[in-house]
């Protein structure tokens, strides 16, 4: 069961015209962008560098999604699905790697193949799922049919990396930045690639500077030591709109704060388990309150599990589940818990722990996944909260 609300991502950046003012780090064709912890020292994301969860622009997908959510060519410029659960991928002639290979179906397949070692890819795909017809041409079977293969194709952990080549070190792929430095926990630096098969890029070079803490980074932005920062805290949106040379700039809403709760648990973690209780908590969390006073207005309530504009005019069809207290407890009650005081409930066969939620993204999620169990306990539901994985 899931509990949703999505979120805006808070980019801001230094507007300044010298090195003077403390804006502006960089050359007029370079970029200095402070971003989050580095993540690429988990195991799960070795294979993964300048790819996902930071895009360096290194690696491209075969597809890529629009603003609006439409699946587009990318490296593949045609697809069709097959039957038999297959989708045959036509791959683009013109594209090459950084290494001046031409882009090539074995090279997509290697790809492929070491997201299903590493279990990083996320479509059913086993050994025996991706398949080279010829050099330009690959056919692609999840072991389990997937109506959504064609959007997943479209994730930055398929970015396609050159065949017999190490992405752990230095991923060479098709992208229009060249892999440049790494340095765990500090830096990671591209550069432009002059013989990009499409569009060049302006900038000559991009770093990212890893600074883990939301304050220090906002810090290194207003000293001038970073030209850009995102993935605001909204804490300190108000004081960066009041900073002059500094632009606030607010996406459309598009992370989705999930809050997962655990049905199968093992007694006496039981009470998920019913789903007179689980009615309960979805009618218990305030997800307007979450959003105005917790978000601060960055976000917006919705019942789908991706942005509302994935589905169009479909998702419309998804109702949601009311903020209505005096029925949660109604139905707390129904299913045998009883009020016992101070916001906890108990019930003679379950231990009063009986619940775990856990919120994801990290970035926006801690704070309403605390305040949303403080919340719920006051109408009599007590729910223990996870850190965000």
């Amino acid at each position: 069961m899931k509990l949703l609300t999505v979120v805006s991502c808070l980019a801001v950046a230094a507007c300044g015209t010298d090195s003077n003012s403390g804006t502006m780090p960089a050359a007029a064709d370079s970029l200095v962008i402070g971003a989050g912890a580095d993540e690429f020292g988990l195991k799960v994301n070795r294979e993964r560098l300048g790819r996902y969860p930071l895009n360096a622009g290194i690696c491209e997908p075969m597809l890529r999604l629009t603003p609006g959510f439409d699946l587009e060519p990318l490296l593949a410029h045609a697809w069709e699905y097959r039957g038999d659960n297959t989708y045959r991928f036509a791959l683009l002639t013109s594209a090459r790697f950084h290494d001046g290979r031409p882009l090539d179906a074995a090279s997509v397949k290697f790809t492929l193949d070491q997201g299903i070692r590493d279990r990083t890819q996320y479509s059913f795909l086993d050994d025996s799922s991706v398949r080279v017809v010829d050099d330009t041409t690959l056919d692609i079977r999840p072991a389990k049919p997937n109506l959504r293969l064609l959007d997943q194709m479209a994730h930055l952990s398929y970015g396609t990396i050159a065949s017999g080549t190490k992405a752990r070190d230095h991923p060479v792929c098709t992208g229009p930045f060249r892999f440049s430095e790494y340095v765990p926990r500090s830096h990671l630096s591209v550069e432009r690639n002059d013989a990009y098969w499409g569009e060049k890029t302006r900038l000559s070079r991009i770093t990212f500077r890893f600074i883990p803490d939301d304050n220090t980074r906002a810090l290194a932005l207003k000293a001038g030591n970073v030209d850009l920062i995102f993935d605001v805290n909204r804490s300190i949106v108000s004081n960066l709109k009041e900073t002059d040379g500094i632009r606030v700039v607010v996406s459309p809403p598009g992370a989705v704060i999930l809050m997962y709760i655990a049905t199968r648990g093992t007694a006496p973690h039981t009470a998920m388990a019913d789903p007179l209780v689980r009615r309960a908590v979805a009618l218990a969390l305030d997800r307007r309150s979450l959003v105005r006073q917790v978000m601060e207005g960055y976000a917006t309530e919705i019942a789908t599990v991706n942005p509302p504009s994935v589905l169009g005019n479909f998702a419309a069809m998804v109702k949601g589940i009311p903020y209505d207290p005096a029925r949660a407890r109604y139905l707390l009650d129904s299913a045998g818990w009883k009020s016992i005081g101070r916001g906890t409930r108990r019930k003679a066969d379950h231990n009063r722990r009986s619940g775990s939620t856990t919120a994801s993204p990290t970035f926006a999620a801690e704070n309403c996944s605390l305040t949303a169990s403080y919340r719920m306990r006051k109408r009599g539901v007590r729910v223990p909260t996870a850190r965000p994985c």
